[in-house]
C-alpha cells in the first residue's frame, strides 16, 4: 500500500489520531481532513497532508478526495443528548456525500467504522437507539455501492474502545472512583467485551491491506470478556485507592441513575448542562448492568487479527492520563 494515498476522517478524535500516526509510522503515506486548522498541533511529516473542509460540503470533500486511493471514515458525533435530526444530519448525511465525493474521484476503498450498537439492532430490537440506527444507516450506504460495484467496501464494528485519552462510560468511572465521588458499586458479574485503540488501529490496517476483506462486515474486541466488578477493582488498584467493604445496594445504584437523569433533563429545559450529569442517565445504567459480549473469531480468522493488549495492560496509562 506504500504507494497509495489513504484519507483519514476524524483525525482530530482519540480513534483517529491514533490511526493515522499508526499509519504513517508503517511508513504510509496519510491525508487527514480536519475541520480547522486549530484542531491539532500537527508535527511535520513527509507522508502526512491535511485537508481542511467541512463534512456536510461536497465541494470539501471532493478535493479532499483527490487523488486518494483509500479512505478510513470516522468523522461523525456519539452524543446521545442532541437532537436526532442533528445526529442523522451529520453521521447519515456526512457518510451519503463523503460517498458521492469518493466515488467522483475513483477511489478504490472505504473502510468505515461503525459500531457494535449496530450489531445490537440486528440481534436485540429493544436495543435501538439513534445513534446506532445512524451507525446501520451508513453500513447500508456503503454496502449498496459496494454491491453496485462503484466501490469496495468494509465495515468494522468495534466495541467500546480503551486508551489513553479514552471517553465514553469507563472512563466516566474512573474519573469518579478517583474523585471519591462513587461508593464501591454492588457485585456486578454481567460480561462485556472491549477492544484497544492500537488493535482497533491495527485492525483498521489489517482491512486496507486485505481484498479478502471487501464487502465484510467484522466486530473487533480484544477477544476477553470482562466483568463491571472486576473492572472496578482494577480501576482501584491502579489508583492506588482501597475499596471499601460497604458495597452500594443496587436499588441505590439505579435511583442514583435515575435522579441524575431526571435532573439532567430538568436543567435541559433551561439550557444548561452539567456534563457529568448528562452522562449518568439510564441508559448508562442498562450498559452498566448488563451483558455486552460479542465474538471477534471472523476477523482473527479471515484477516489474521491478533489482538496484543488488554484493558488490565492498558489501564495504569489511561489512569495517569485521566489524572492530568
Amino acid at each position: 500500500m506504500k504507494s497509495n494515498l489513504i484519507l483519514v476522517t476524524g483525525a482530530s478524535g482519540f480513534i483517529g489520531q491514533r490511526v493515522y500516526l499508526d499509519l504513517l509510522d508503517s511508513g504510509l503515506r496519510v491525508r487527514i481532513l480536519l475541520r480547522s486548522k486549530s484542531i491539532l498541533n500537527l508535527g511535520i511529516h513527509p507522508n502526512l497532508e491535511v485537508a481542511y473542509g467541512d463534512l456536510l460540503n461536497f465541494n470539501d470533500l471532493r478535493a479532499a478526495c483527490r487523488g486518494v486511493d483509500f479512505i478510513v471514515h470516522l468523522a461523525g458525533i456519539a452524543h446521545t443528548e442532541i437532537k436526532q435530526s442533528a445526529l442523522r444530519k451529520i453521521n447519515v448525511d456526512g457518510m451519503e456525500l463523503m460517498l458521492r465525493a469518493a466515488i467522483s474521484q475513483k477511489v478504490k476503498k472505504f473502510v468505515f467504522i461503525s459500531s457494535s450498537l449496530a450489531a445490537d439492532i440486528e440481534r436485540e430490537a429493544d436495543k435501538v437507539s439513534g445513534y446506532a440506527t445512524t451507525k446501520l444507516d451508513s453500513e447500508r450506504l456503503l454496502m449498496e455501492e459496494h454491491r453496485n460495484g462503484n466501490i469496495c467496501g468494509v465495515i468494522l464494528r468495534p466495541v467500546n474502545v480503551y486508551g489513553a485519552g479514552m471517553r465514553g462510560n469507563i472512563a466516566l468511572l474512573i474519573r469518579l472512583i478517583s474523585r471519591g465521588l462513587l461508593p464501591t458499586l454492588p457485585v456486578l458479574v454481567n460480561r462485556i467485551s472491549l477492544v484497544g485503540v492500537g488493535d482497533l488501529s491495527n485492525a483498521i490496517y489489517l482491512s486496507l491491506n486485505s481484498e479478502r476483506a471487501n464487502g465484510k462486515t467484522y466486530l473487533v474486541t480484544d477477544g476477553q470478556c470482562y466483568q463491571i466488578s472486576e473492572i472496578e477493582r482494577g480501576i482501584y488498584k491502579a489508583l492506588g485507592k482501597e475499596m471499601t467493604g460497604w458495597k452500594l445496594p443496587r436499588v441505590l445504584l439505579y435511583s442514583a441513575f435515575l435522579l441524575a437523569d431526571l435532573t439532567a433533563r430538568f436543567l435541559w429545559l433551561f439550557r444548561r448542562k452539567w456534563p457529568i450529569l448528562a452522562s449518568l442517565n439510564l441508559r448508562a445504567y442498562n450498559k452498566l448492568v448488563s451483558d455486552n459480549l460479542f465474538d471477534n473469531s471472523k476477523i482473527c480468522e479471515e484477516l489474521l487479527f491478533q489482538p496484543k493488549s488488554t484493558f488490565y495492560t492498558e489501564l495504569p496509562k489511561i489512569v495517569g492520563e485521566n489524572d492530568r
